[in-house]
């Protein structure tokens, strides 16, 4: 209890302890059974929702002693955490820092690219002491040539896309909510976002197998459709165009493309 200076006292709340099963607090879980006491239309019955994956917003708010419950976000009803399962490999919310993968994805897009709108005609720069034609025409052709790369790269990649749309599905999830991606580290773009988006990664261990490191899984769609645009707007207009099909988001050869699971 505080008192004011001018003798009047304010009550405070006590603060919240955090509980061991806040853990589920803005994450997905499917809902596995109710324990409601009393079944019926009520927000403590769970029933309707077994098998379907919810987001928990928030821990309910009671003045009595028990079990803590939690609000389903975008709903009247409410959890207890044996009530669900916490799903794992939740997806990376790349939306959550999007200046930081912007601004790396333009660095490096700088640097790969060397054309000027100014200059639409090839012409001939010294760079390093070196001539170097700077074609866009061709840098064009180049470009369309990658793309068409990239459809090699979806095909070696087919059993885990299939995988991940298997995931995606049990998840409960919408092609408008989340893609699969395919990002070959060992490019300047696939770097960046794999970076982002499993931070950490012991990538040299696939190398020392003689291999190429790819990142695979799924991806938040408002993020990646973010950071598509900062160095492959083809990409991402085409991105944008699918909604009613799984995209797949494969990153290779310095560009970005787009599939259908």
């Amino acid at each position: 209890m505080w008192y004011s200076p001018a003798g009047c006292h304010i009550e405070r709340e006590p603060p919240v302890e955090k509980e061991r099963s806040d853990e589920i607090i803005g994450k997905r879980v499917r809902v596995s059974s109710c324990e409601a006491r009393e079944h019926g239309d009520n927000e403590g019955c769970v029933c309707h929702l077994k098998g379907h994956v919810v987001e928990i917003k928030s821990r309910y708010k009671s003045m009595f002693v028990g079990t803590a419950s939690y609000h389903i976000k975008g709903t009247k009803y409410r959890v207890r955490r044996s009530e669900v399962i916490l799903l794992k490999d939740q997806t990376t919310p790349l939306t959550k820092k999007p200046s930081r993968i912007k601004q790396a994805l333009k660095a490096v897009a700088g640097a790969v690219s060397r054309k000027s709108d100014d200059a639409p005609q090839a012409v001939v720069r010294e760079v390093g002491g070196q001539l170097v034609l700077d074609d866009p025409v061709a840098a064009a052709v180049i470009g369309a040539v990658e793309k068409h790369n990239c459809k090699k790269t979806f095909e070696l990649n087919a059993d885990r896309v299939a995988h991940f749309k298997q995931r995606l599905s049990e998840r409960g999830m919408k092609p408008s909510e989340a893609v699969i991606v395919v990002l070959n580290v060992d490019t300047p773009f696939g770097g960046v976002l794999a970076d982002a988006l499993m931070p950490g990664q012991n990538w040299q261990e696939v190398r020392d197998r003689g291999e190429v490191p790819f990142a695979r899984g799924l991806a938040m769609r408002p993020g990646i459709q973010d950071a598509l645009g900062s160095f492959d707007k083809d990409a991402a207009k085409k991105l944008e165009g699918m909604t009613d099909q799984v995209p797949v988001v494969v990153v290779d050869h310095g560009v970005a493309e787009i599939f259908a699971a």
